[in-house]
């Protein structure tokens, strides 16, 4: 795809999402379910979807799922939430995840992997749900499990889009020791963040993302207790057992609208993000294979 075409396609994405849509969650159903029904109608112009309906404390929720199907019977699961917190319109939590997922797609709609490519909205990542039954993820993981499916590992795409070139733009979660370890303190790199047991994984996803990307990137695996390591849907398949890594601008160590109603799509550097998109349109790519 021509970078224009991708600018234009993840920058209708963000705003159909954060403007048209706006705030998404269960205490505004009819606008959760129009996210879902939106990224359901732009994946099936592109491959085989299946909705997963689920029922919580009364409410249904669908995660959904697009595949391209692969040679062997392993697969990688590629996801992000399309949730917000409440109050705000959510363009880089997660509008910016759901684009870049949608996109990666669009590029490998045709591509014949080795490993099947699971492409996965989830319902329900944000404060309310997180790490409880409700969450989308996690139900997705456990039905992934009880299957016995053979996976890789899986990829979370988690707040992509804010990077800044000013100094002290970065921050850390207190038991990490930066310096020691070589990290800016510029907020503009993609971080790959993992739990110690999926390091491998992390390791050779972002070694694919640097070979096919210059967008500043850094990795980092520590335990799962270090504050941050764990928030996302990446989670959720640790507890299953599987791989699992999150890929993210940091969010609250970096994002000034974290959580809050100014997350609106001109915040976006769309320029970097692209660039990362097509980064992480080429690691995806790597890491299934191809036959």
């Amino acid at each position: 795809m021509k970078d224009t075409s991708l600018l234009s396609l993840l920058d209708k994405h963000i705003r159909t999402l954060s403007l048209a849509i706006g705030e998404r969650h269960s205490g505004k159903p009819e606008a959760l379910d129009s996210a879902a029904a939106y990224i359901e109608h732009e994946a099936r112009k592109l491959a085989q979807v299946e909705v997963h309906t689920y029922q919580y404390r009364g409410q249904s929720f669908k995660n959904i799922e697009a595949v391209v199907p692969g040679a062997s019977p392993q697969s990688l699961v590629i996801g992000a939430h399309y949730d917000t917190e409440m109050g705000t319109p959510g363009a880089n939590d997660n509008a910016s995840g759901i684009a870049a997922l949608l996109a990666i797609l669009n590029d490998l709609k045709d591509y014949k992997p080795e490993l099947t490519i699971r492409f996965v909205a989830f319902a329900n990542e944000e404060a309310m749900y997180f790490g409880g039954e409700g969450m989308g993820s996690l139900v997705y993981a456990t039905a992934l499990k009880k299957a016995a499916v053979q996976l890789k590992g899986m990829v979370s795409l988690e707040t992509i889009g804010y990077f800044t070139a000013g100094a002290g733009t970065q921050s850390y979660p207190e038991e990490v020791d930066a310096h020691r370890l070589g990290l800016s303190d510029v907020g503009n790199f993609l971080a790959f963040i993992s739990d110690l047991s999926s390091k491998s994984f992390l390791d050779e996803a972002h070694r694919q993302f640097q070979l096919f990307q210059t967008t500043p990137s850094a990795a980092l695996a520590a335990p799962a207790e270090v504050r941050g390591i764990s928030l996302s849907d990446h989670s959720s398949f640790w507890k299953m057992g599987y791989p699992a890594i999150m890929v993210t601008d940091t969010a609250p160590f970096r994002y000034p609208y974290y959580h809050h109603q100014d997350d609106t799509p001109d915040k976006i550097n769309m320029k970097v993000y692209k660039n990362a998109v097509l980064g992480l349109t080429a690691m995806t790519a790597a890491l299934a294979g191809k036959v």
